[in-house]
């Protein structure tokens, strides 16, 4: 997952800085002020892509506890409409 991170924020960051280049044009006006901007521009994009990435890690936990935590409740539900059925029938159940 850190690797997906690193390199996501390395994409997204470089296009972030280009399209911002391409506005305002800081390669062209000094390189420390490029570097430093391609560094705001990492910094943002890792903070954002560890969110995208903490969502889908939690989204795919949360399918994953309801694919265990499913059948137990289709087995209980099961169980209360057989006894329902049968009571409505007028058998004894106990």
């Amino acid at each position: 997952m850190f690797f997906i991170t690193v390199v996501g924020s390395l994409i997204l960051g470089t296009a972030i800085f280009g399209g911002i280049n391409k506005k305002i044009k800081f390669i062209s006006l000094n390189r420390k002020k490029a570097v430093i901007m391609w560094g705001i521009c990492f910094l943002v994009s890792m903070i954002i892509t560890s969110i995208i990435i903490s969502l889908i890690h939690g989204a795919i936990s949360f399918i994953l506890l309801g694919i265990k935590i499913a059948p137990i409740i289709l087995v209980i539900y099961g169980i209360y409409y057989i006894r329902k059925k049968l009571n409505n029938t007028g058998t004894n159940i106990e």
